[in-house]
Parts: structure tokens; sequence; C-alpha cells
């Protein structure tokens, strides 16, 4: 609305100058120049009349006209007619003028449109040559630097490079409602880093609460509109402060302040913010890489603690399973064994007692993998080979050992369950007596090719205090193989995601019980590698083989005490 009140007013200035010219014209035509013909002298009120009013100032033609008709009448002697043809040529004349100036006017706007319109291209150019120039100090800075601090410092320097007479130029970052000064360049500069402005105080306060940048020229940059004594004391004679924005954000605030006779234009606060907005992203940048720079060292540190406490525990691991060697031949038995951990320890019991009286051997599998299930692993190893267990009656072992391991859960606040197959093959290998606690049943081929398999007859050990383990009896002959494995052998998978299967399993079995244990195992782990193809173990494998009559007389002897061999068979 003021913007067409302007316009009115000039318009009607216009239109009075024109009146005026107008009336002059006439006036001199009459009183001056009365006895001389000069219709050239109408023209000047048309010029103008067409060049401020465009196609309006055609009808100042009319009045013309007509003003020159008086005045020649007035001028012709009694009784001279009124050269008619005069009219006509005047209006042929005054309308030419007209046209002409219609022309030169149109072609002039236009001219002065190619102008403007080359103006702004400048400017374009301009302004895109200062945010290439912005984005090249800030990538300057940041490819020189070796951290955010150094970075801020090389930044400001820029920023001095740029703008011109600022004396003194720090960058302020967020935390909170406060404000921390990061960089500074100017005098005196290495002592103020780490000075503390609050939000809302001070010039880069005010900058920081608003979001928006702020410039106070000199004359009105106060004292009182400084929070730092530092800056303070450079009498600075103005001021530009931009936030540093990032997603919306303002996470900090670069300030220049100017000495005296600086003076920051609106190109200065232009490239400013550029710079600020370019230096922003590389902060946050840069303070993710150092995050994530440490995590990482703190991760390498502690998987180097984690691989220490794993190769201790594959040790100890090492130490329990060796009990139970790859090949050994106990009076009339012939034993066969494997262990494989998925993980670098793994959560499978397997193990054989030698007694007097007869041998104990078991085979289990701790829920889970890894370090957990070997720690499980090891304390029920410990009890279901104490010397103290009643070596024959193998539904007594299970039971104290589902006590204790119930007490050790409970008091350890764990979760987790144990299967466990343990049996008592007497002296002389003709009667086995066997328990099973929720594990796979073991596989029994006889001499003469018949099968069974001796079932699970009561729930994992862990899962019920009071639960019942008793045992059942099978008589043995000489020829006969017992199969003995944890789920990691039936539950292999191809390629295509299918299990092995027990159903496979008890065919190989079968089709080779006539081999002596060790070429059974070997079969065995070979049908299963063949299985899975290259895929890595999804879950621990142990498998025991036993032979009746010792065909292997002459093996190796396990030790009743606890030493280690989780060796795969070759």
């Amino acid at each position: 609305m003021p913007r067409e009140g302007e316009e009115q007013r000039r318009d009607a200035i216009r239109a009075v100058l024109v009146v005026l010219l107008t009336a002059t014209v006439a006036l001199v035509d009459r009183w001056v120049l009365f006895n001389i013909d000069v219709p050239f002298i109408y023209f000047l009120p048309i010029i103008p009349a067409c060049i401020w009013f465009g196609y309006g100032g055609l009808l100042i033609i009319p009045a013309l006209l007509g003003l020159y008709h008086w005045n020649t009448r007035a001028e012709l002697l009694p009784g001279e007619p009124y050269p008619r043809g005069n009219d006509l040529a005047r209006l042929l004349s005054f309308s030419l003028v007209a046209t002409l100036t219609l022309l030169a006017e149109r072609r002039y706007q236009t001219a002065r449109e190619a102008q403007r319109l080359q103006e702004s291209l400048r400017q374009a150019a301009e302004a895109r040559g200062t945010r290439l120039e912005a984005l090249y100090r800030v990538a300057s800075a940041a490819n020189a630097s070796r951290g955010a601090e150094e970075f801020l410092t090389l930044f400001l320097e820029e920023v001095q490079r740029l703008l011109p007479r600022v004396c003194i130029a720090t960058v302020l970052e967020r935390e909170g409602d406060r404000l921390i000064r990061r960089a500074a360049v100017g005098p005196g500069a290495a002592e103020e880093l780490g000075a503390i402005v609050p939000v809302g105080h001070g010039i880069a306060g005010r900058v920081a609460l608003a979001g928006k940048p702020l410039v106070l020229p000199e004359r009105q940059l106060l004292p009182a509109d400084v929070a730092s004594d530092w800056v303070r004391a450079a009498q600075p004679a103005a001021v530009l402060a931009v936030p540093m924005v990032v997603k919306g954000d303002t996470i900090g605030v670069v300030t220049a302040f100017g000495e005296r006779g600086a003076r920051f234009t609106a190109d200065d606060v232009r490239i400013l913010e550029l710079m600020a907005a370019e230096a922003a992203l590389v902060l946050e940048s840069l303070h993710l890489y150092d995050s994530l720079r440490r995590t990482n060292e703190a991760l390498q540190e502690r998987q180097r603690l984690l691989d220490e406490q794993l190769s201790l525990a594959r040790e100890v691991q090492r130490a329990i399973l060796s009990v139970c060697p790859e090949r050994c031949v106990l009076g009339r038995l012939a034993v066969a064994s494997c262990h494989q951990s998925a993980w670098a320890v793994g959560g499978d019991l397997l193990r054989i007692v030698p007694r007097e009286e007869g041998t104990n051997l078991y085979i289990g599998d701790v829920m889970g993998k890894g370090v957990p299930a070997a720690l499980l692993m090891t304390l029920m190893t410990a009890e279901l080979s104490s010397p103290n267990a009643p070596a024959s009656d193998p539904g007594a072992v299970l039971a104290e050992a589902n006590r204790v391991f119930m007490e050790n859960i409970a008091a350890l606040e764990a979760v987790g369950f144990i299967t466990v197959c343990y049996l008592y093959i007497t002296s002389d290998g003709r009667r086995l007596c066997y328990a099973s606690a929720g594990h796979p049943p073991a596989i029994l081929v006889h001499a003469d090719g018949t099968t069974e398999e001796l079932l699970a007859q009561s729930l994992p050990l862990g899962i019920l205090r009071d639960a019942d383990y008793s045992a059942v009896e099978y008589s043995l002959q000489a020829g006969d193989r017992l199969v003995l494995y944890t789920d990691g052998v039936t539950e292999a998978r191809d390629a295509e995601g299918a299990f092995y299967g027990a159903e496979r399993l008890r065919a190989v079995a079968l089709a080779h019980h006539h081999r002596d244990v060790t070429t059974l195992r070997n079969l065995i782990m070979a049908d299963v590698r063949r299985f899975t193809g290259a895929r890595p173990l999804a879950d621990d494998i142990a498998l025991v083989v036993v032979g009746i009559d010792g065909e292997e007389a002459g093996g190796e002897q396990p030790e009743s005490t606890t030493r280690s061999s989780a060796r795969e068979p070759s």
C-alpha cells in the first residue's frame, strides 16, 4: 500500500508538469512567436507525456491540436481564410512524434530489462562463486586438520582471510543451556578456550537462543553486549555472529569481531552463514568419528580380554575332555570318540570313567553354546565324574546331579538345562545299565544286524527338582556296537536347511556295524561333513562309538583323573 501511494503521487506530479508544459508552449506560441509558424514547439509536451504515461500520453495530442488551432486563428487577419490543411499536417506530425517516442521508450525499457537480467545473472554468479569459495575454505580446513579443535582453529583463520578487518573470531559449541568456546583466533586466544557462556547471554548467547544471524555495526555495539572480558579488552567496533545449524538444531555459534572502521555487509553475512553451515556438518562428522574411534578402541580392548579368557577356557575344557581320548580299550570294550565345538568353547559333555567293577560313560549337551554353556558343562562334568557316585546306578547319579545343578542355577540366578545319557557297562561287557535325562536316544546295533534305541527316560537336568531318573538294563554280546551322540549330529543342516536326522545316522551305523569302532566313528563323521558341505557347525558335536570284545586291544587307556583332548579324528 505505501508503494502504491507513492506511485500515485509521482504520477500526479508528472501530470501537473505535462499540463504546465503544455500551457507554457501555448502561451509562448501565442504571445512570443505570434507571427511565426512554429508547430514543433508543441512536440515538447508529447515526449514526456508518452514516456511517463505510455499510450495514455496520446490523449494530449487532441489538446495540443486544439491549442494550435486556436493560436493560428488568433493570428489571422480579418477576412483571411483559415488554412484547413494545417490541422491535418499537425495531426500527422504530432502522431509521428508520439509514435517515435513510444518506440524509443519501448526500446529503452527492453534495454533496462536486459541490463537488470545481466546484473541478476552477475550477482548469481558471484553468489555461486562466494559459496564455492566458502566451501573450498571449509574443505581446506577439514582436510588439513586431525581433530575437531584443530579444524575449528583453521576454520576461523579462513574466516579472517575472507572477511576484512576481523580482529577476533570464535566458535562456541552448544551443550544444553550453555556455550563452550572450542576455538578462537586473536590476541591471547589460547588462554580463552573452554570459557562458558550461558545461552541468552552476550552476542553468542543471543544468536544461539534466536537461531538467527546478528550484526551490530560501529556505534551500536556496546561493551555490555559482550559477555567475555577477553573480547571487551580488544575493544571491537562491530560484530557479526551466525548460528551453526544442523537439521534445524543450533549446535554452535561463529562470531567475528571487527576492529575500528570494520563494516559487515549483507554479503559478509551470507558468506559467514555458508561457511558456518558447512563447518557445522564437518564438526558433527568429526564428533561422530571420534565417538566411533573411542568405541572401537574400547571394543578392541574388550575383545582382547575376551580372547584371553576364551583361550584359558579352551585349555580348561581340553583338560576336562581329555579323559575320553580318541581311542581306548577297557577290557572287552573298545571306545572311539569325537568332539567338535561350534564356538571357541562348547557345551557338550563327554567322558569315560573306568572303575574296578566296570566302566561309566556319559555324554551330554548343555542348552546353548559358547562360554555360558562351557561353564555349565564344567560344573556338571565335575559332578557326574565324582568318585563317590554310585557307579552301577546311573539313575541315582543323574538324580544327584539334577539336585546339585538346580541348587547352582538358583544361586547364580541363571536359567538352563542339560540333557545327559549316563550308562554303566559291567567289566565282562555283558550288561548295560542305562539312564537318560532327555538326551537323544543312543543306537544299539547288535551283531546280527538288529537295532534298538535307548530311549530317554526322564526330563533334562534343571527342569524339575524332584524328577525321577530310573535306569534300564540291556544285554550285550560280542560284536555289538553302541552309538551315542548329541543333537549337533542329527541337527546338522545341508545347504537347503534339511536336517541330517537320526534315521540317516542309524542307516550309516547299521551299514558299517561290522567295522571296528574307530573306522565306524570316522565313517559317521565323514558322512556328516559330506551332508553339510562347507557350512560351518551350527552346534557342538559329540560322538562316541562303543564296541564289545575289545577288538582294538592295545589302544590308549583312559585315566581316571581329568585331562583334555577334543581333537577330531583323522
